[in-house]
């Protein structure tokens, strides 16, 4: 829930500047990530059937990793390798 909240919050903040400073002919933009993989959210990735669900409400259909970016396929360990 904090983290739709504040992606909102900073969508919101965009558009408001943006149309502040409109007429001085200035741009506005922001970037807000996607999905991120990571262990709270495991239950929404773990499995095909989860990781096909949770795309549905991708429009790139890719969802970001800890480790990787592009994330790897569903499943893929979040810790780092020991070398």
């Amino acid at each position: 829930m904090n983290y739709a909240a504040s992606k909102g919050g900073v969508m919101l903040m965009m558009r408001s500047i943006a149309q502040e400073v409109a007429p001085y002919r200035i741009r506005v933009n922001a970037i807000s990530p996607g999905a991120i993989r990571t262990p709270i959210n495991t239950a929404a990735w773990v499995t095909p059937e989860a990781y096909a669900d949770l795309m549905r409400l991708v429009p790139y259909q890719r969802s970001a990793s800890p480790r990787t970016s592009p994330a790897p396929p569903f499943g893929w360990p979040l810790t780092r390798p020991t070398a």
